[in-house]
């Protein structure tokens, strides 16, 4: 009896005996895996940091960047302003120099109107006119005042015509020389618009990237 069951056993053991090789070689292959794993998910986590690093990187860089933008903007902003108030100044000088350019071929029209007057009463008293208001005179000294009196009138009614055509004339010179400082004052605000549009697109850009970068960063 004791000779089958010594047998038994032994065949018992040599069943039993491959399985435990079997459970090292699915162990040791777990353990590969998952070595492989973690030395995948290093090399993952080594990847995101390094990503990250260049993200702020570029985010500072972009940051900085935007700063310059803004400084920019600014200044193109305070140009338009100072050329918009200087605008405004040449329109108030224009619309003076216009006024008064008004006034004065006014009072230029309405003197020369009185020289007429005065030319054509000479003309229907003949051009003894004069000489008939000296010949009235009661006496010497009469005369003398009623010709000194014709010649201030005839001093100051010629030196007051040139002085309103000095006037005018200095005053149309005034008014060209404002109209072609508004003029190039309008083209100035016209380019630095411009310019500033072209700093605000830009600023728009610097936006959308520092968005993508920051995205970036966070994953």
């Amino acid at each position: 009896m004791k000779q089958p069951i010594a047998g038994m056993v032994l065949l018992a053991v040599l069943l039993v005996l491959p399985k435990p090789a079997c459970s090292a070689d699915n162990l040791s292959e777990k353990i590969k895996k998952d070595q492989q794993t973690l030395e995948k998910l290093k090399r993952e986590i080594e990847e995101n940091k390094r990503r990250s690093g260049e993200a702020q990187r570029q985010e500072a860089s972009v940051l900085q960047s935007i700063e310059d933008v803004d400084h920019q903007l600014k200044r193109r902003r305070e140009e338009v302003a100072k050329v918009t108030a200087k605008l405004k100044q040449k329109d108030h000088e224009l619309d003076a120099t216009s006024s008064a350019l008004f006034r004065l071929r006014n009072r230029i029209e309405e003197r020369q109107d009185s020289i007429r007057s005065r030319l054509r009463v000479m003309y229907k008293e003949g051009p003894g006119g004069d000489m008939k208001l000296l010949l009235e005179s009661r006496d010497s000294q009469d005369l003398l005042t009623r010709y000194a009196m014709l010649r201030w009138i005839a001093r100051r009614e010629y030196h007051m015509l040139e002085g309103y055509r000095d006037d005018l004339n200095q005053m149309e010179s005034t008014n060209v020389k404002i109209r072609q400082v508004r003029s190039e004052l309008l083209s100035y605000k016209q380019e630095t618009a411009e310019k500033l549009a072209d700093v605000q697109h830009e600023r728009a850009k610097k936006d959308r990237f520092l968005t993508r970068v920051r995205s970036e960063k966070v994953l």
